[in-house]
């Protein structure tokens, strides 16, 4: 996202001291991730180190590339580097390199700095308080926010902070404290050769690659945030409650091609019957024999007005298209309080299945599951899986899942409540 303030008299490279300074910090991050918090695992599992001559204190990658001045690291004690490597996890943790849009990058890292040590600052005034020792430090040079700053959001922040020329790095021997401690690199862009994270080899990383890093950091702090929860020491919930991250979203037709797949590999697995005799028997032992089952799956969509009507449409084509691809049958429910339309959508079935099954979503009301489970229990045969697409907002209790259905997946529609869904389902988030 950005680059690091740069060293205005960098140092002479030395391989011996930067190899030394590189192994120094890694055995610092042991320190912190076992003595200072476990919240901070995820991001330290993903991290490498740099000494980089260039810059005048650190920075970190959107790849989790951490680069530390040789020169400025020779200032810092260990507790004071452990608490510059848990800064830039921060950085990444927060999706400060995603949120930045078009916010200038020097401005945009000096508030998302002054946020992150204030509550790395809080965290270390708990672990001196609770042990009474000078493991986690803030350097004196770190800017810090004020009580009323860190109730802000970043983007608040960044609203109410003044322009300031020296922020940019325009001139280096008058940057603020603190500067340049951000995320290198986020847009992927190419325009300016400092804000393009780059493979050691210095070709620039490709949008795909920066894309993909994104998706892991976001599934790190998910993480995290879980670590600090479990962990019950005041940092880790001090810091989860900090990055308060959404569970990552997946996209609707990715369910249903995952519900798709484990129904098609368990297919013929699940079952046996003493009707048919295993070739394992012999004279002395009979052994019950397989039942093989036919790849079915049934899809449930509650139409109780969460989704639009093009919403919808695009499901049951998806599910179409799907089921042509894999060759499964779909046995269709749409429902609300009651059951509107039901019917199989099959292998190479004709385009207006959809047309239909789309014109009997009109009226929606409110949301029952009953009739619609209901509807897939009394279909003859099993079901390997059955994926219901709802919002989750129902009428009374949740019923219980139909006899016939071995596997149970509820996509949750721009909710996050999942304490109603019931233990025989997976449930998962999911966007359209």
């Amino acid at each position: 996202m950005t680059a690091p303030t740069k060293d205005p008299n960098p140092q002479k490279s030395d391989p011996a001291a930067n190899r030394a300074l590189v192994e120094r910090l890694k055995a610092q991050t042991l320190v912190l991730g076992w003595k200072i918090s476990p919240f901070f695992m995820p991001g330290l599992a993903r991290i490498e180190f740099r000494a980089d001559e260039r810059i005048a204190t650190a920075c970190v990658q959107i790849n989790g590339i951490v680069r530390f001045s040789p020169k400025w690291a020779a200032t810092l004690s260990d507790p004071e580097v452990r608490f510059v490597i848990a800064h830039e996890i921060m950085h990444l943790f927060m999706m400060h390199h995603g949120r930045r849009g078009t916010r200038k990058h020097g401005k945009w890292n000096f508030v998302n700095d002054k946020i992150i040590n204030y509550n790395l600052k809080e965290i270390e005034k708990t672990l001196v308080g609770n042990t009474k020792q000078d493991i986690f430090r803030m350097p004196k040079c770190g800017v810090i926010a004020t009580d009323a700053e860190a109730e802000l959001t970043s983007e608040e922040l960044y609203n109410q902070t003044p322009d300031d020329p020296g922020l940019e790095g325009q001139d280096p021997e008058q940057t603020v404290a603190g500067n340049g401690c951000g995320v290198m690199g986020d847009s992927g862009s190419g325009s300016n050769d400092d804000e393009t994270p780059r493979h050691e080899d210095g070709t620039p990383l490709t949008r795909d690659e920066i894309e993909a890093a994104k998706r892991q950091w976001h599934e790190a702090a998910v993480q995290a945030q879980m670590e600090g929860q479990r962990a019950g020491d005041g940092a880790g919930n001090l810091l989860a409650k900090l990055l308060n991250v959404p569970e990552p979203k997946v996209r609707w037709g990715e369910v249903l091609r995952g519900a798709l797949s484990r129904a098609l590999a368990a297919a013929g697995h699940d079952d046996v019957s003493w009707s048919r005799r295993s070739r394992c028997s012999n004279t002395q032992f009979i052994f019950p024999g397989g039942v093989t089952h036919k790849c079915r799956v049934s899809v449930v969509i509650d139409t109780s007005g969460s989704m639009s009507d093009d919403d919808l449409n695009r499901a049951v084509a998806e599910t179409t298209a799907i089921v042509n691809h894999t060759n499964v049958p779909v046995f269709l429910v749409v429902h609300d309080a009651g059951v509107q339309e039901a019917c199989w959508i099959r292998p190479g079935g004709k385009g207006n299945v959809i047309k239909f099954v789309s014109s009997k979503m009109k009226g929606r009301g409110g949301t029952s599951f009953d009739e619609a489970y209901e509807r897939v229990g009394k279909e003859r045969g099993r079901f390997n899986t059955m994926v219901h697409l709802t919002d989750g907002e129902i009428w009374g209790t949740w019923p219980p899942k139909p006899a016939n259905v071995h596997r149970t997946v509820v996509a949750l529609l721009g909710s996050k409540n999942h304490k109603d869904v019931p233990v025989y389902a997976r449930a998962i988030n999911v966007e359209i």
